[in-house]
């Protein structure tokens, strides 16, 4: 069964109203959408669908976001933000990780090995500034 109360004058909050039909589906259409001609508009917690001013009407059904026991759009924003934080901490820690585990497994990267080298460049660089005969 559908209840209709468009384009009628009723303002503020709206009772709760049951309707029911044969079929297990109800409709209840009030003026609970925005813009609206008056200063708040009507509010309607068991409508299931709300028009406006400009006879537009929207199912009030919840978004995905409010299925997901989102509150709204900000919530969902900042828990997808910090997921997306802690997912780059995450990788952050698992690449500085594997880094380590390299270095510390490479025969190069040896404190000798690496001594040696840099005394290598330091005398070749030495050589190229003072020359060959000096």
């Amino acid at each position: 069964s559908i209840l209709f109360m468009v384009l009628n004058r009723i303002s503020g909050v709206m009772p709760t109203i049951a309707v029911a039909s044969d079929l297990g589906e109800s409709s209840f259409i009030s003026d609970c959408g925005v813009p609206t001609e008056f200063d708040e508009p009507l509010i309607c917690g068991s409508c299931t669908m709300c028009c406006n001013s400009q006879s537009d009407c929207n199912p009030t059904e919840k978004t995905r976001i409010q299925r997901n026991e989102f509150s709204g759009y900000t919530e969902f924003t900042w828990v997808f933000f910090i997921s997306v934080i802690g997912f780059a901490l995450v990788a952050c820690v698992i690449s500085y990780s594997y880094d380590k585990f390299k270095r510390r497994s490479d025969p190069v990267a040896s404190s000798e090995t690496r001594r040696r080298s840099m005394k290598r460049r330091a005398n070749k660089y030495a050589l190229d500034k003072i020359g060959q005969e000096s």
